[in-house]
């Protein structure tokens, strides 16, 4: 018998202190607003009082409109693949190779990146994806 009752619970152990029992559940819930309930906009709190709320700009994140154009119209420039163990690249540029557009999916990272080249000098890559 001694051998059967060796390595069991005593009989007064619970597991109440590790899991949640249904009153706890119900007192959480109760606090809890319903999913399909609204808000008026006039109860929003901390919104801005303007849109868009501040000045900003994107320039730093997207490529100008005068820059898609430049690619656009390549000039006799070129579009060249790369295909290699740890990327697929385009390069995309113009024929006194002052502005160049460069896109890299990176196969080991598992990200696509992007760079320019402006009046030869390269732009700090970017990812966009993920």
């Amino acid at each position: 018998m001694n051998n059967k009752l060796a390595g069991k619970s005593d009989t007064s152990h619970n597991h109440n202190n590790q899991y949640y029992v249904k009153s706890e559940v119900d007192t959480k819930l109760n606090g809890k607003s319903n999913t399909n309930h609204n808000h008026a906009w006039s109860g929003i709190t901390g919104k801005p009082t303007t849109f868009i709320p501040s000045s900003h700009n994107h320039n730093d994140l997207y490529f100008t409109e005068e820059e898609i154009n430049k690619m656009l119209h390549l000039s006799g420039g070129n579009i060249s693949f790369v295909n290699d163990a740890d990327a697929f690249k385009v390069f995309m540029q113009t024929s006194d190779a002052k502005f160049v557009l460069y896109f890299e999916l990176n196969k080991q990272e598992n990200v696509i990146k992007i760079n320019r080249v402006m009046n030869g000098v390269w732009g700090t890559p970017k990812k966009i994806y993920p």
